[in-house]
């Protein structure tokens, strides 16, 4: 099987460690300060940090399975924003919820492939 080579496939993994750390502790802020706001109970402020903090763990030794699950529990968290950005009660802190959850989106999907590029040609050579 040939493997696709990627230029400067290193430092395109750093930074998108960096932008995927960068996100999700800016995203958990946003979505504590957005609870708070709206006066939510401490149990449903756990309840919604449950799900991405099940796979920080795998994320910070930057398993691709791991920020490829990360790209599914942030579509969730997408329905739930979007949901609350048409609700009468929205803010604009909704709207940042929805931004940030793109932002994820994105970069974890590119982290994941890129570090599974990684591993094959670490394997190649």
């Amino acid at each position: 099987m040939k493997v696709k080579f990627i230029i400067n496939l290193e430092k395109k993994l750093r930074i998108c460690h960096k932008l995927t750390w960068a996100s999700i502790v800016t995203f958990l802020f946003v979505l504590l300060l957005n609870s708070l706001l709206k006066s939510n109970p401490i149990t449903i402020i756990i309840f919604t940090y449950l799900p991405i903090c099940l796979l920080l763990p795998g994320i910070y030794k930057e398993k691709y399975k791991t920020i490829s699950m990360l790209c599914f529990v942030t579509l969730l968290y997408f329905i739930v924003a979007v949901n609350n950005y048409f609700s009468p009660d929205s803010s604009y802190l909704d709207v940042l919820e929805i931004l940030i959850l793109v932002i994820i989106f994105i970069v974890a999907m590119l982290h994941s492939r890129w570090k599974q590029y990684s591993l094959y040609q670490a394997d190649q050579n």
